[in-house]
């Protein structure tokens, strides 16, 4: 009996003993890791699927590797080689580890959504990681035998330099934040790996903007690796450039790829073997060994989300819509985005100003008009613009009434009086000869905003609503309406550091008449091009966080034309995705000689005076902000 517990006694040191057998990454994947249920594919972990991923994978699991970069487009799996690296780790090579994400909910959201169901879904890592609330189990932190995960916020000086743990990952590095006194999270978090010979830190994101990023560098500075394939047709390797896809402008589902090499014409359906024939290639090899970095972008995806028709398709919806364009930049082609440092100036403006274009007069390419309405102490200013195919605008009319506006709305011969003349006339159509009408309109209550309120409260069916503008950044174009007073008026909220970005910062700056060009007409004094452009852009830093505001250049220069550019951009968002989707076939139908347009009841400009009119339901909301300093006077 005691030779036979000393044999068992003697096996188990031995099974103890023995170094696991060589394993990477992709083949521990393979083998043991389990999509949760709440995955789009639930099951078995398959890396053939993104062909791409095994090499990150096997250098993240490779004990002689310290630094690994992945500077990839959203949606490619970046997080799951973060969870896959976590089980290998835990399974076969325990030990601390930290996993840093930008804000404490993100952080708790990873544990719960990402890392959680992770554990249940995979045998190996259910029967080692302790779950449930205890003192070594917590939301953020979980004990397993040979050490912890702890998922810490990028926010948080003291949660970073709390532990120290050999093995971190940092996940959308691009969204930290720098720490007021104590500077880049990334390396605060770095200098707790310890003095230990073995280590990893893995950083990834989708790149943001070209003055705060955090990745660009570290990508840099690795070995800069690009995802080569083969050419289904002369099999000469090379990475996928967004430059090279191609499609019939309007048409983005007939997007294919051209091969850089031969010129021959790639269809989606080839890409799947493209993506296994393919391999990394560095750009940088002095820097192997030191650190591994990745580039990758969206045309790679296996993804039917991501297919080329697809990212054709977004590319043309975000033409003239800066922030939608960095969007694409940053997430889809895994690019810096970079702010242009040009401002138009007056000058530019009357250098372009367009003979053919006559004030009142409705030219070829629009679709709908839309009117801003700007409230002054000693009179009312209007502008009303034409909108078309990727926003295109033409400036159509203005009218400026010098009245009190502190008038009552009902009175005759009042400034609201004379503005309604002006909002309820139609325009000459310059091809068709239709009359066009205004299809909606928005006007600043922060002056005199009683007489707006009761302006406006009885005018809902023609499309006018008040609206109170919203400075700072994140604020959507036009925000949910929200009901003022007992009379429940209609007040829209309007992002106009939003809209200024998008008018001064691209708009203005396109230089081809097509999606996001600016035609402006003769009848342009050189007062008004001053005010269209009469604000800058500034760059402002705050406990380390940068941010962007508007200012005028000169403070004694009025901005009026600026305010309802503005307002009328908001008031087209204000008719719905639908109509501006559909702003070139409206073109089409309002140029149309000799036939009567057409248009569905619940949807489509309120512009032409043989359709019914367009009545879009406001949502109700919170009540919106106020200007933070946004209109100026």
């Amino acid at each position: 009996m005691a030779d036979l517990l000393g044999q068992a006694a003697v096996d188990l040191v031995r099974r103890l003993c023995v170094p696991p057998e060589p394993m990477t990454g992709t083949e521990w994947a393979r083998r043991f890791r389990f999509l949760p249920e709440t995955s789009t594919a639930p099951g078995a972990f398959d890396p053939d699927v993104v062909p791409y991923a095994r090499r990150p994978l096997d250098l993240m699991c490779d004990p002689s590797v310290s630094q690994v970069v992945l500077c990839w487009a959203s949606q490619m799996t970046k997080s799951t080689l973060i969870e896959n690296t976590i089980g290998y780790r835990i399974h076969r090579f325990p030990a601390p580890m930290v996993v840093v994400q930008p804000k404490i909910d993100a952080a708790e959201s990873w544990s719960k959504e990402r890392f959680v169901p992770m554990v249940v879904a995979t045998p190996v890592l259910r029967e080692r990681v302790r779950m449930g609330r205890s003192t070594d189990s917590t939301l953020r932190y979980k004990r397993f035998p040979g050490g912890f995960l702890f998922c810490a916020s990028a926010q948080s000086a003291s949660e970073l330099a709390s532990r120290s743990a050999p093995f971190v990952l940092c996940d959308e590095v691009d969204r930290f934040e720098a720490i007021p006194g104590e500077g880049n999270p990334v390396e605060i978090v770095a200098r707790r790996q310890g003095a230990a010979d073995l280590g990893l830190l893995v950083l990834t994101s989708t790149p943001r903007d070209a003055e705060t990023t955090i990745i660009w560098p570290y990508l840099e500075n690795g070995t800069y690796e690009l995802y080569h394939v083969p050419c289904p047709h002369c099999d000469q390797l090379q990475p996928l450039v967004w430059s090279a896809l191609q499609w019939t402008p309007g048409k983005p589902r007939t997007a294919c790829y051209a091969c850089q090499s031969c010129g021959a014409v790639i269809e989606e359906r080839s890409k799947r073997d493209m993506l296994h024939a393919g391999d990394w290639v560095m750009q940088n090899p002095e820097a192997e060994g030191y650190s591994y970095s990745f580039h990758l972008n969206a045309l790679y995806s296996p993804f039917s989300k991501s297919s080329w028709a697809t990212l054709a398709a977004e590319w043309e919806r975000a033409q003239g819509k800066p922030s939608d364009l960095q969007v694409f930049i940053n997430t889809r082609l895994a690019e810096l985005w970079t702010e242009t440092s040009e401002a138009a100036e007056p000058e530019g403006l009357l250098g372009r100003l367009e003979e053919g274009l006559e004030e009142g007069v409705v030219p070829d390419g629009v679709g709908a008009l839309t009117a801003g309405v700007d409230v002054q102490a000693n009179r009312l200013e209007a502008y009303v613009w034409g909108w078309g195919a990727g926003l295109e605008s033409w400036l159509i009319a203005h009218a400026l009434i010098e009245a009190d506006p502190q008038r009552e709305p009902d009175q005759a011969g009042s400034a609201w009086d004379r503005l309604d003349k002006f909002l309820s006339q139609s325009f000459h159509h310059a091809v068709s000869g239709r009359r066009v009408r205004i299809s909606c309109t928005l006007i600043d209550s922060g002056f005199a905003t009683s007489q707006v309120y009761r302006y406006t409260r009885n005018r809902r069916g023609a499309n006018i609503f008040a609206s109170k503008g919203q400075g700072g950044e994140g604020n959507k174009l036009i925000g949910k309406p929200s009901l003022q007073g007992r009379d429940r008026v209609i007040l829209y909220s309007v992002g106009v550091d939003e809209a200024k970005r998008e008018f001064l910062r691209s708009q203005i700056l396109e230089r081809n008449p097509g999606p996001g060009y600016v035609h402006l007409p003769s009848w342009m004094t050189t007062d008004q091009c001053s005010q269209l452009v009469a604000e800058k852009r500034v760059r402002r830093v705050h406990r380390g966080r940068v941010s962007y505001g508007w200012v005028k250049k000169q403070q004694d220069t009025p901005n009026e034309a600026l305010d309802c550019r503005i307002l009328a951009r908001a008031a087209l968002e204000q008719l719905g995705g639908v109509t501006i989707s559909r702003l070139s076939a409206w073109a089409e139908q309002l140029s149309a000689v000799g036939v009567a347009p057409q248009a569905p009841a619940d949807e489509g400009p309120a512009g032409v005076e043989a359709v019914v009119p367009f009545q879009k339901r406001p949502r109700y909301g919170d009540r919106g902000g106020g200007f933070v300093n946004a209109w100026r006077r």
